[in-house]
């Protein structure tokens, strides 16, 4: 969308090209990035041939309960220094092994979750 704004339909395209971005955020005009932002993210989000992980969503997130997840979860990719490292299989192992010991009663949900037994 943003490679070919005018292609995408987004009125003022000239406002979202990608030059037109990083020259707002090199002026650190970050309230103008936002509300750019906020047009553009449910056009994305509803375009055809988005990619969603298949089966279900288990989230497991620090000092929560493990919980089925959305769509709405996982429709943005979140750029962070430890993100490659964080999604590895022995990082998934500990983070469940944690929320079952934290979360006695969802122990069973997480495993019914992952083994698709009741």
């Amino acid at each position: 969308l943003l490679n070919d704004p005018a292609a995408g339909g987004l009125e003022s395209p000239e406002n979202f090209s990608a030059q037109a971005l990083l020259d707002l955020e090199t002026r650190g005009e970050h309230r103008i990035l936002a509300e750019r932002y906020a047009y553009v993210r449910p056009k994305v989000r509803t375009s055809q041939g988005r990619l969603y992980p298949s089966g279900r969503v288990l989230l497991v997130l620090p000092g929560q309960a493990p919980y089925l997840g959305g769509l709405e979860d996982v429709d943005e990719l979140r750029i962070s220094r430890d993100m490659f490292t964080t999604h590895m299989p022995h990082r998934y192992v500990l983070a469940l092994q944690d929320a079952e010991a934290a979360f006695p009663r969802a122990g069973a949900k997480v495993h019914s979750v992952i083994t698709g037994s009741a």
